[in-house]
């Protein structure tokens, strides 16, 4: 395997594994976005995901990992305010998420606090060890949440509504802390490796978003519904395994978007966190997840803009976005 391929799996995985999270690997953010729907929107979705993470890759090799920078002082004030009340807010969901888990699994109070010095640990090693844990961890998950499937079998509505809204909305939602995280990757990737990347994260994406879909849709009423159907057929260690790892992973995401590039306060987004976790994973994800799968939208739709405004410019040229 070549070394620009390793670099474009490393990239696709830590994308992929900042939208994983525990909503995702739970099934509520299944449930709440696609519930009833038609699989057709859960595709539609991939697509968008898959879009817009090229959005943010061909941007931060263009600007080599500054974005905002590079629009203007007053946006990239704007930006990073922006970037980091969410990423908190993700980040908080992540430790409610992981002390519920915890708790469940092993009884002990305190799983969340301890999962989030782990993540802040990830981020001090830097960039290289995020994108070597995330290698490991998804294809794991990959195996895990397809385990399930096979065993408790699945189903999907052909016939339901398709949502381009709800698919737009769901793509946007993680993309503040994944689209971020890898824009500074990309600084040092060439425009054939941001194609390939992207189509590396729409293979990954759908197999996952599928796989969940699939599972959750007989067990769709239940707190986390993956691990309800997980348990039911007698793998609930595998269940926790994935919720836990899809948490541990957007939490490092989170963490690292917010402070990559100023380790030194990492911890005091860590404390913000967790503050934030104490308002309890149900209404977190209930009250935050809708706005902010909009802001990611938001802030999504400005970067194609601006990549747009390049090229038109001719400072750089516009390359051909990735066909699937």
């Amino acid at each position: 395997m070549s070394a620009k391929l390793k670099q474009n799996l490393k990239i696709s995985c830590t994308f992929t594994a900042a939208l994983v999270g525990a909503g995702f690997a739970s099934g509520q953010e299944i449930t709440l976005f696609f519930g009833q729907g038609s699989i057709f929107t859960v595709i539609l979705a991939a697509v968008f995901i898959a879009f817009f993470c090229y959005i943010f890759l061909e941007l931060g090799r263009l600007t080599k990992g500054a974005i905002a920078k590079n629009i203007s002082p007053t946006f990239a004030l704007c930006f990073d305010t922006i970037v980091k009340l969410v990423n908190i807010i993700v980040l908080g969901v992540m430790v409610a998420g992981s002390e519920y888990i915890v708790s469940l699994a092993t009884g002990v109070i305190g799983g969340g606090a301890v999962t989030l010095m782990l993540a802040c640990a990830c981020v001090l090693y830097g960039a290289e060890s995020i994108k070597l844990i995330n290698t490991l961890i998804v294809p794991i998950m990959i195996g895990l949440i397809l385990i399930i499937l096979f065993k408790a079998g699945g189903s999907v509505i052909i016939q339901g509504k398709v949502s381009l809204v709800r698919a737009i909305t769901y793509a946007g939602m993680n993309l503040v802390s994944g689209g971020c995280l890898v824009s500074i990757m990309a600084k040092d990737t060439t425009a054939r490796q941001c194609r390939e990347i992207a189509v590396f994260c729409f293979m990954q994406i759908l197999l996952l978003l599928l796989a969940v879909y699939a599972c959750i849709n007989l067990c769709s009423k239940t707190v986390m519904p993956l691990l309800a159907q997980a348990y039911k057929y007698g793998l609930g260690s595998a269940g926790i395994v994935v919720i836990f790892l899809a948490l541990f992973t957007s939490m490092v995401s989170a963490l690292a978007s917010c402070s990559l590039t100023n380790p030194s306060r990492t911890f005091v987004y860590a404390i913000l966190g967790f503050l934030i976790s104490l308002f309890g994973f149900q209404n977190l994800i209930n009250y935050t997840y809708m706005p902010i799968g909009g802001i990611g939208f938001a802030i999504t739709t400005c970067c194609l803009i601006f990549l747009l405004r390049l090229s038109l410019r001719n400072r750089y040229p516009l390359h051909r976005l990735p066909h699937f």
